[in-house]
């Protein structure tokens, strides 16, 4: 759950010298829009200095992985039709963004994603600011909201003679958004050049963790004592599931690029909690995707050209999720029949790519050619 802003990451126009860079809302998006991101783990770049007049050179960005950002109407995700002020939907790998988008902003109105496998809609009270419209440099917005997200938990064991038995746990985040529009300039890109406008955003989320055991639980020896209903998780119970606390607070600090004529930041670059980058997504295409061989010491796909509609894929662990794209960028369902058996029936003639995901981290990628 961390970091849902980096999450929703983030031809440009060409500006004269010293020209002061506007965003506004056709700089956003819109219902049929596509958005083709690259992503890369070990970004070796620095956000830079502030001010106006800067130049970046991120042209060493290597496109790890690939997804396509979907600008959908509401009308087509059945999710989306309890949340009034909802006109716009955004649909990746990291799941469904429900956006509010007019001429002076786009906020986040919930998110839907998948928490253990289970889907989740978590509805931001009130809106956050994503995006204010127009944004200049030296602007700022502060945003507060906040959300719960339910799943269920199932879990009934033992521990050192202590009967412990949750249905569900609850997480309760609160957020701070505050963005300040602070340089501008030039940025290179691995397929682009582009005039853009920096924003520096520092989201701080408190996040508590909550758990419904359906009857009193009383064990001196963990030092649990809970009545039954939703209690606020235990130290000891959070330690056991390898969690920091009960309460966790975090800061992340995103620089997201934007440039007129394009519809999501063009850049995106997340910092760890000591300052240094730790991720990129930025504007790419298929072009830039590094594809390993189509058969490695973990993995053989076969038949390759396939005409049969199944393929295998040999060495792909049971949790493994495949994230399949055509070269055009554009996301295709993979359905998987078996432990290494893949439906491609419903593809058209051509080459395709793919990435092995496995809790979220690229570990293998691939190609194969339906004929």
């Amino acid at each position: 759950m961390k970091n849902i802003y980096f999450s929703l990451l983030c031809s440009a126009s060409v500006l004269t010298a010293g020209a002061q860079i506007s965003i506004g809302s056709s700089d956003f998006g819109s219902v049929g829009d596509q958005f083709i991101v690259g992503s890369d783990n070990t970004p070796g770049i620095q956000p830079g200095p502030a001010g106006a007049g800067q130049t970046w050179n991120f042209s060493s960005l290597n496109t790890e992985s690939l997804d396509t950002l979907f600008f959908l109407d509401p009308s087509a995700v059945p999710a989306a039709s309890g949340l009034g002020n909802c006109n716009l939907v955004t649909e990746s790998n990291d799941g469904y963004f429900f956006l509010n988008k007019t001429s002076s902003s786009v906020n986040t109105v919930a998110l839907g994603t998948d928490l253990n496998g289970v889907p989740t809609l978590a509805v931001y009270q009130p809106e956050q600011i994503l995006l204010p419209f127009p944004s200049q440099l030296n602007d700022q917005v502060n945003s507060s909201s906040s959300f719960k997200a339910a799943i269920y938990l199932g879990l009934d064991t033992n521990v050192l003679g202590c009967q412990l038995t949750f249905d569900s746990t609850r997480i309760n985040r609160r957020s701070t958004l505050n963005t300040v529009f602070d340089a501008s300039g030039t940025v290179y890109l691995p397929t682009d050049t582009v005039q853009a406008l920096r924003a520096k955003s520092d989201e701080t989320t408190t996040d508590s963790i909550f758990v419904y055991n359906p009857s009193p639980i009383n064990c001196l020896l963990l030092g649990i004592n809970m009545p039954a209903g939703w209690n606020l998780m235990p130290q000891t119970l959070a330690q056991l599931a390898g969690l920091p606390g009960n309460v966790v607070t975090t800061t992340t600090t995103v620089y997201t690029w934007y440039a007129n004529g394009e519809k999501f930041g063009v850049v995106a670059l997340r910092l760890d909690d000591q300052g240094n980058p730790d991720n990129a997504r930025f504007k790419s295409d298929a072009s830039q995707m590094s594809v390993s061989p189509v058969s490695t010491p973990e993995l053989t796909v076969y038949p390759n050209p396939s005409n049969a509609g199944v393929i295998r894929i040999e060495g792909l662990k049971p949790t493994a999720q495949l994230s399949l794209t055509d070269l055009s960028g554009r996301r295709h369902a993979a359905v998987r029949m078996g432990s290494d058996q893949i439906d491609v029936g419903n593809l058209n003639s051509g080459i395709y790519l793919f990435t092995v995901l496995e809790q979220g981290q690229a570990v293998a990628r691939g190609r194969f050619v339906i004929q």
